[in-house]
C-alpha cells in the first residue's frame, strides 16, 4: 500500500498464533494486575520506599511517552511543513500515540494503586510541581488524541449506519452526529494539531525535569541541568524511528510491501535529529566533565556506553548510508537499535542510574513488575491489530493544509512555548543550572560537621539523656538533600506553619535551613494542636528513616553478636544507621551523693557490694565481656574464628611482656577486677568487679601496679563513689590504655596521655581546642551491656565491630570537585586512617624494638635523643620513635595470630600477629600499622616461645632457664631445658591520632608522578581557577613540622610515602594502573606496561 491508496480497514485473518502468544501475555499480566490491586504492591514488585520507581515508570511511563513521540514528529513534518508524501504514515503514527499513551496511564494506575486519585491534578493545583505539569499536558494530550482520531472513526462509520430491531430508529441520529462532527472537526481540527505538538513538546521535556530535584541521587553520567533537553531532543529523534519500526513490522504483518517512498525520505532527517541529541548529549558531558565515569566498569557506566555507542552512535552512523536508508532490512535494523536505545535511555535514567540513600538493598524488577509491563505491550499491540481491522488507518492520504492554517499554526506554536516558558521564569520554575563546582547553597562540603542537640525545651519536660551528638556531616553525605529533614520554612516573620522547603528555595532566598525549633517548641500546645513539640518532632523527623536502617547482612560478611559486629573477610559497612534508643541517648548519670550509703572506712568490696545493690544486672552483664574474662569470641583470627576462649589471659603472646601466666598480680594491675593473683581466680564472683576504675569523675582513683587490681592506699572511696560518671578519656585511657606495656604510648604508637587533652592538630576527634569534637571513647566504641565494639589486632577478642565509615560512609569527602571524586574512589583501596594518620607517636615517643636477651645487667642506664631510657636490668634493650612513619600492609580485617605452643619460624622473624591481605583481594585495603619488633626467649628444642614467669621470678633471681621452667608450668607447656632468643615482630593497627583533612597526605606523597608539571595536567584539562601544583602538595608539611622540633627531617620531600611495589604494584598506579584493571597514563600514552597483578 502506498501514499496514494484510500486507507481501509485491513481484511486478513484476524487470530494467528502470533495473536494467540498475545492474548496469552495479555492473560498471565492481568492476573499479576489482579493480584496487585487485591493483595497490594508487594506481592507482584520490589518496589519499596528507596526504589518507588521502576520499570512501570521506566518503561510503562518514560518509555510509552518517548515512543509515542511519532504523533506529533510525523504531525510536524506532514502538517507544519506540508510535506505530502509523508501523509501516509499520519494515521498509523496517531494510532501509536493514542494507544501509547493511553497504555502509559493504565500503567500508572497499576503503579499508584489508588486509582480514584489519578484525578487529583484536577482539582489540587500545584504550579510549582513539574509533576503537575506532566499531568496535566498527558492527560490534556489524551484527550487530543482521541479527538483527532475521531475523524476517522466518521470516516468509518458515515453512511454506514444501519442498526436493526430496536436500534433501527438511532440511525438516523447516529449519522447526523457524525456529520456535525465531520464539519465541525474539519473546521478547528488544526486548533488540536497545535495543542498536540505544543502539549507532547512540553511533557516530553518535563519529563527530564522529575529528576532534577534528584541532583545527588542520579548518578552523573545521566543527570545534568539540561536534562528536560535531552528528553525532548530524544523524543525528536525518536520519532520517525519508531514510525519506520511500526510501519515495517506492520507491513510484514500483513504480507505487505513497506512503504519505502515514504520512508527513505523520512529516513533523510533521522541521522540529523540523531545529530543534535547527540551532540547535547556529548557536549553535556565534555562541559561538566562526567567523562571521568566511563572507564569506572559499574554496571552503571556500562550501560552509559551501550545506551550511547550503540543504542545512539551506531544507528546514526549507519543512517549516513545511502544503501541503508533505501533498504527495508537495514532501515528496520537502524531504527530498531535507535528505538532500543532511547528506551534503555529512560529506564537508565529511572532506574539503572537511581542510588538512594541509606540503600539497603538493590533493585531488580519482580516477575509480577515484568508479567505487567509485558502484557501492557502485548495490550498495546493487541488492540492496535484491533483498530486497523475495525478503522481506516493504514494508507491514509489527508487533504493538504491551506497556507494561511500554516501560518496559524507556526505562530501559535511560537506563542504558547513562549509563553511557558515566561510564566516559567516568573513563577522561578527555570533557574540558571549551577556549573558543576559551584557547591549548592546551603552547601553541603561546608556542613557543620557535628550538632549538639541539647534544647532547653526538651530538657524542660524531660531531662534523663545526655545530648546528642548529631552526625550531620554524615546525614547530609547520604541524603545529600537538605530539605528531607529541613522540611518547613516560615514564609513571613511569626509563620510558625511554614511552606516546604526545596534546595530552590533556599538557593533563591539564599538561607540556610530552618532549625526545628522555629516552628516546634512546647508539647501539646493548645493553640498549635497539630503542631507537635520539639522533642516530637525529633523522633517523629529521624525514625522515619531510622526505623528501618538497621543494616541487614552485607555481602562481604554476615552481621554477628549484635548490629555492630560484622563477619570475618569483610571491610566495614558503608554506613551504619542506629535504631534504639541509646545509639543516639546516653542516659544521665544520677547524683550518687544520696544513693551511696556507706559510711566510715570502706574497702573497694563494700563500694562494688554497694552498686551492685542497684544494678545487680549490669554486673552479670559485666562477667559476661571481655574486659572482665580477658578472652572472647575470635571471628577474625584466621584458623580461629568460632573459638571463644582466645585472649591474653592465657594463649596470646606479643614480644613486650610476654605473656599473663605466672606474672598475674603484676599484669592484672589493668583488670576491671579485684584479687587475681593466679589461674584460680573467680571470673564468676560479680563481688570482685572494680566499678571505679571505669566510672570515677574525680580523676583520684588509681590502681596499684602490683596489686592484682586493687587500688593505691588512703583513697576517700565514698566520696569517689558519690561522684561517679560516665566513662571519659581519662578513665579509659589514663587508667589503663594510655600506659599499656607499663608507661606512657609504649605499646600503642596511637595512644599516649596527650589524647586526654589533645588539641585539634593532634587528634581532630578527641581534641578540645580549635573546634576540635572532644569525643569521647564511646562516641565511637558504642557500648551495649558493656560490650564495647572495636577489636585490637593485637588481642583475639572481639564485642563489635567500628570503622571510620560509620560515620563518614565510603564516600567521606563531600564536595562536587574532581579532587573529592579521586578521593571516594581512593576509599575503595586506601583505608582512610592511611591518609589520616601520616605519622604516629606524635606527642611521645613510643617503643618500636625491645631485646630480653641483654636483661640482667647492671649498667648505667643511657638515654636516647628523645630521653628516653635504652636500657632496664629488668627489660634488656629498647628504641623509641617519636613521629614515626607507619607501614603499610593490604588488610581485609582479619589476622594471623601467634598463640601459645605455635612453632615459630627458624627461617627468620616470627609474626606474632600479621595482618591479612592481598592485593588481588577486594576486601582487602592498604592500612597503616606500628611494627614493634623485639628478640624474646623460645624454646631451643621444641620451637615455640617461652612464657617466662617475671614477677616474682626472673626479676628477683635473674635465671632465665628457671624463669621459663616456671612459667611454662603455668602454661601447661613442656620446657626442654634449652633456650634460644629469636627475633618476632608485632603488628598494630593506627587509628588514633586522626589529623584533619588539611595535615593528611598530600598526593604528591604518595603518587611520585605528580612531582612534576603538569602535575594533574596529565589526564586533567587545565582550569583557571586551578593550581594543580598546589592542589598536588596541599597536606601535612613535615618541614613545618621539623622546625617545630618534630623528628620528621627524613620524610621531608618524601614520595612514593607507602611504598607501592612493596604492595604488590608494578609502581605508581597513575602510571603502571591500579588493581582493578584500570587504565594507567602510560596506557593513555600508547605505552606498554606489565602489570604486577
Amino acid at each position: 500500500m502506498n501514499s496514494r491508496e484510500l486507507a481501509a480497514p485491513v481484511e486478513e485473518k484476524f487470530l494467528t498464533p502470533g495473536v494467540m502468544v498475545m492474548v496469552a501475555l495479555m492473560g498471565i499480566g492481568g492476573a499479576f494486575v489482579i493480584a496487585r490491586f487485591l493483595f497490594g504492591i508487594g506481592t507482584v514488585s520490589n518496589l519499596n520506599n528507596q526504589f518507588p520507581w521502576g520499570i512501570w515508570i521506566g518503561i510503562d511511563v518514560a518509555s510509552g511517552v518517548a515512543l509515542a513521540a511519532g504523533g506529533f514528529t510525523t504531525g510536524a513534518i506532514a502538517y507544519v511543513f506540508n510535506r505530502n508524501q509523508y501523509h501516509a504514515v499520519i494515521r498509523p503514527a496517531l494510532l501509536t500515540a493514542m494507544l501509547g499513551y493511553t497504555f502509559v496511564v493504565l500503567g500508572l494506575l497499576v503503579d499508584i494503586g489508588r486509582y480514584w486519585n489519578i484525578t487529583s491534578p484536577i482539582y489540587n493545583w500545584n504550579g510549582n510541581s513539574v509533576l503537575f505539569e506532566v499531568a496535566m499536558c498527558v492527560m490534556i494530550y489524551i484527550h487530543v488524541l482521541y479527538i483527532e482520531f475521531i475523524p476517522i472513526v466518521v470516516e468509518r462509520f458515515k453512511g454506514r449506519v444501519n442498526l436493526s430491531g430496536p436500534l433501527a430508529g438511532l440511525n438516523k441520529i447516529i449519522e447526523t452526529a457524525l456529520d456535525i462532527a465531520e464539519r465541525i472537526l474539519g473546521k478547528i481540527m488544526f486548533v488540536f494539531i497545535i495543542a498536540g505538538i505544543v502539549l507532547s513538546c512540553l511533557h516530553q521535556s518535563s519529563l527530564g525535569s522529575l529528576m532534577l530535584i534528584a541532583p545527588y541521587k542520579v548518578h552523573p553520567l545521566w543527570y545534568t541541568p539540561i536534562l528536560p533537553l535531552l528528553f525532548l531532543l530524544s523524543a525528536f529523534a525518536a520519532g520517525y524511528p519508531m514510525v519506520t519500526f511500526e510501519s515495517i513490522i506492520v507491513a510484514k504483518s500483513f504480507n505487505r510491501e513497506p512503504e519505502m517512498e515514504v520512508l527513505t525520505p523520512l529516513a533523510k532527517f533521522m541521522p540529523l535529529l540523531m545529530g543534535v541529541y547527540l551532540a547535547a548529549k556529548i557536549g553535556d558531558m565534555l562541559v561538566r566533565g562526567t567523562y571521568v565515569y566511563l572507564l569506572d566498569g559499574t554496571y552503571q557506566t556500562n550501560a552509559f556506553l551501550v545506551e550511547l555507542g550503540i543504542g545512539v552512535i551506531l544507528p546514526f552512523v549507519m543512517l549516513l548510508f545511502r544503501r541503508v536508508r533505501h533498504s527495508p532490512g537495514w532501515l528496520f535494523i537502524a531504527a530498531t537499535i535507535f528505538v532500543l536505545g532511547i528506551l534503555l535511555n529512560r529506564i537508565n535514567v529511572f532506574v539503572t542510574a537511581y542510588s538512594p540513600p541509606y540503600k539497603l538493598v538493590s533493585y531488580f524488577p519482580a516477575l509480577g513488575e515484568i508479567f505487567i509491563t509485558v502484557g501492557l505491550i502485548a495490550t498495546l499491540m493487541f488492540f492496535y491489530r484491533v483498530f486497523v481491522f475495525i478503522f481506516p488507518v493504514l494508507g491514509a492520504d489527508p487533504k493538504k493544509m491551506s497556507p494561511t492554517l500554516l501560518a496559524v499554526l507556526a505562530f501559535g506554536s511560537i506563542l504558547l512555548i513562549h509563553g511557558a516558558d515566561c510564566q516559567a521564569q516568573d513563577g522561578e520554575a527555570v533557574r540558571r543550572p549551577l556549573p558543576l563546582e559551584a557547591n549548592i547553597t546551603p552547601s553541603i562540603a561546608d556542613a557543620p560537621k557535628v550538632i549538639i542537640l541539647n534544647h532547653a525545651v526538651v530538657n524542660k519536660y524531660s531531662d534523663l539523656y545526655e545530648p546528642v551528638r548529631f552526625m550531620h556531616s554524615k546525614h547530609a553525605n547520604v541524603l545529600e538533600d537538605c530539605s528531607i529533614c529541613h522540611h518547613r520554612l516560615p514564609r513571613e516573620e511569626g509563620d510558625t506553619y511554614g511552606q516546604p522547603v526545596s534546595m530552590a528555595t533556599l538557593i533563591e532566598k539564599e538561607v540556610e535551613p530552618v532549625a526545628c525549633s522555629a516552628c516546634h517548641q512546647d508539647p501539646f500546645d493548645p493553640k498549635n494542636l497539630h503542631t507537635p513539640g520539639l522533642k516530637g518532632a525529633y523522633h517523629r523527623l529521624c525514625m522515619d528513616c531510622h526505623k528501618e536502617s538497621e543494616q541487614v547482612p552485607f555481602t562481604r560478611g554476615p552481621i554477628l553478636y549484635s548490629a555492630m559486629v560484622r563477619g570475618p573477610i569483610a571491610r566495614t559497612l558503608d554506613t551504619r544507621a542506629p535504631t534504639d534508643c541509646l545509639a543516639c541517648h546516653a542516659k544521665k548519670v544520677p547524683n550518687h551523693n544520696q544513693l551511696v550509703k556507706m559510711e566510715g572506712r570502706v574497702d573497694v568490696l563494700a563500694v562494688t557490694k554497694n552498686c551492685l545493690s542497684c544494678h545487680e544486672k549490669e554486673g552479670q552483664a559485666i562477667l559476661n565481656s571481655a574486659h572482665w574474662k580477658w578472652h572472647g569470641s575470635s571471628p577474625y583470627t584466621v584458623g580461629h574464628e568460632k573459638r571463644v576462649d582466645l585472649g591474653k589471659n592465657h594463649s596470646t603472646i606479643n614480644n613486650f611482656c610476654i605473656n599473663l601466666n605466672g606474672n598475674w598480680p603484676r599484669c592484672t594491675s589493668c583488670h576491671i577486677g579485684y584479687g587475681w593473683e593466679d589461674e584460680n581466680f573467680d571470673f564468676t564472683d560479680a563481688s570482685k568487679i572494680d566499678c571505679l576504675v571505669c566510672h570515677d569523675t574525680t580523676g583520684k582513683y588509681k590502681k596499684a601496679p602490683p596489686a592484682a587490681g586493687f587500688p593505691v592506699k588512703n583513697l576517700d572511696l565514698i566520696s569517689i563513689a558519690q561522684n561517679v560518671g560516665r566513662p571519659s578519656r581519662a578513665t579509659c585511657g589514663m587508667n589503663c590504655h594510655f600506659r599499656g606495656g607499663g608507661g606512657d604510648a609504649v605499646k600503642h604508637g596511637d595512644m599516649g596521655a596527650i589524647l586526654a587533652k589533645p588539641d585539634k592538630h593532634h587528634d581532630v576527634h578527641m581534641g578540645i581546642t580549635e573546634g576540635g569534637l572532644d569525643f569521647r571513647c564511646q562516641d565511637c566504641h558504642k557500648t551495649r551491656n558493656h560490650m564495647i565494639s572495636g577489636r585490637s589486632i593485637s588481642v583475639p577478642a572481639v564485642e563489635g565491630d567500628l570503622s571510620c565509615e560509620y560515620c563518614h560512609t565510603d564516600r567521606p569527602h563531600i564536595g562536587s570537585e574532581l579532587i573529592d571524586h579521586h578521593l571516594n574512589k581512593h576509599t575503595r583501596h586506601v583505608a582512610c586512617q592511611t591518609c589520616h594518620i601520616p605519622i604516629y607517636a606524635k606527642g611521645n615517643p613510643t617503643k618500636v624494638f625491645w631485646d630480653w636477651s641483654t636483661a640482667g645487667k647492671d649498667c648505667t642506664i643511657p638515654k636516647d635523643k628523645y630521653g628516653k631510657p635504652e636500657y632496664a636490668k629488668k627489660k634488656g634493650s629498647f628504641e623509641w620513635k617519636e613521629a614515626a612513619k607507619p607501614a603499610y600492609r593490604w588488610y581485609n580485617g582479619t589476622v594471623k595470630r601467634h598463640i601459645l605452643g605455635d612453632r615459630i619460624n627458624e627461617e627468620g622473624i616470627t609474626n606474632l600477629t600479621e595482618p591479612i591481605g592481598h592485593i588481588k583481594d577486594p576486601a582487602s585495603r592498604i592500612y597503616p600499622f606500628k611494627v614493634h619488633r623485639g628478640k624474646q626467649i623460645s624454646d631451643a628444642s621444641f620451637k615455640y616461645l617461652i612464657a617466662p614467669q617475671l614477677w616474682k621470678g626472673y626479676w628477683d633471681h635473674w635465671d632465665w632457664d628457671k624463669a621459663a621452667r616456671d612459667g611454662m608450668k603455668y602454661a601447661d607447656l613442656p620446657y626442654s631445658g634449652k633456650y634460644e632468643f629469636v627475633e618476632t615482630a608485632m603488628y598494630w593497627g593506627l587509628t588514633h591520632e586522626v589529623v584533619p583533612k588539611e595535615q593528611a597526605l598530600s598526593c604528591a606523597e604518595c603518587h611520585s608522578s605528580l612531582n612534576e608539571a603538569p602535575y594533574c595536567g596529565k589526564c586533567h584539562q587545565e582550569r583557571l581557577d586551578v593550581n594543580f601544583e598546589e592542589l598536588v602538595f596541599k597536606g601535612i608539611n613535615f618541614r613545618r613540622l621539623a622546625e617545630m622540633g618534630r623528628d620528621v627531617a627524613d620524610l621531608i620531600g618524601k614520595t612514593n610515602y607507602i611504598d607501592y611495589k612493596a604492595l604488590g604494584y608494578a609502581g605508581d598506579p597513575i602510571e603502571t594502573g591500579g588493581r582493578r584493571d584500570k587504565l594507567g597514563l602510560k596506557v593513555a600514552f600508547g605505552q606498554k606496561f606489565h602489570k604486577n597483578e
